[in-house]
């Protein structure tokens, strides 16, 4: 008996290994070199929404994936579907009115009928029937406390109209001490968007805002100004150093961002 219980343990593992050999191996250089990126997107979104549907950043990615493939109906389902989890999230907001502004122009270019109708029948139940001005409005007075959320109103402010660029600016680069979610990501995030263009050129204001960084941030390195490549050697076993403080900034990148 035990001979034969042996004998169906090997068995069965041999039953295994074609399954295994079977699987696709994921090369990452070969998944960035596909034809569609966004249809070999959406086979790795599908089981995401499937295992992951109760994790906010499943529907965001969705939407992003979404948008890229001007899919309307599946961009709202996502937008519900975020704004069922979490309906105060700083990048739902900038989704929600990216997407008003999107079907905006699409309902002048002729959006088919029956897209049209069913998206302007649900929009109201995520926007409460304000218009993206007024929703911005609201958002950044219901938030004036929230960095990250003060952000995601400053890139929707500028997103709607580009001549209020100065006063965006000063609300994504606000550093008060009052200021929830003041964390190193999150600063590290607006520094990004001030780099991006999304806030229109900044490069005035970026020396500035790293300066104020580095001062609350005096052991990260993200806010230091560029070190020639001899004298950044030459300071990396110094006392206080990157590679030595490396693992003291850690926590800090663990921040909300928006």
């Amino acid at each position: 008996e035990e001979k034969k219980e042996n004998k169906s343990s090997v068995k069965s593992d041999e039953d295994k290994k074609p399954e295994q050999e079977k699987r696709p191996k994921f090369d990452p250089q070969q998944l960035l070199m596909v034809e569609h990126s966004l249809e070999e997107a959406v086979k790795f979104l599908i089981p995401l929404q499937q295992l992951s549907k109760n994790c906010m950043e499943t529907h965001l990615l969705a939407y992003e994936v979404h948008s890229r493939r001007k899919k309307f109906l599946l961009m709202l389902q996502a937008l519900k579907r975020s704004r069922s989890l979490s309906p105060d999230h700083p990048q739902f907001h900038v989704q929600l009115v990216n997407f008003m502004i999107s079907f905006g122009v699409a309902v002048q270019q002729d959006l088919a009928g029956p897209v049209c109708q069913v998206i302007k029948e649900t929009l109201p139940q995520l926007t409460g029937s304000l218009d993206s001005k007024e929703l911005n409005e609201k958002f950044l007075e219901k938030h004036f406390d929230s960095l990250p959320h003060l952000i995601a109103g400053a890139q929707v402010m500028y997103r709607l109209n580009p001549e209020l660029k100065d006063k965006a600016v000063t609300i994504a680069t606000n550093l008060s001490d009052n200021l929830k979610g003041r964390t190193l990501k999150t600063c590290i995030g607006v520094q990004e968007l001030l780099r991006s263009g999304l806030l229109g050129d900044c490069s005035s204001v970026i020396e500035d805002y790293q300066h104020k960084c580095q001062k609350l941030f005096p052991m990260a390195t993200a806010f230091r100004p560029a070190q020639d490549p001899q004298s950044a050697s030459s300071n990396e076993h110094l006392p206080g150093s990157a590679a030595e403080n490396q693992d003291g900034c850690q926590e800090d990148h663990h921040g909300d961002i928006f």
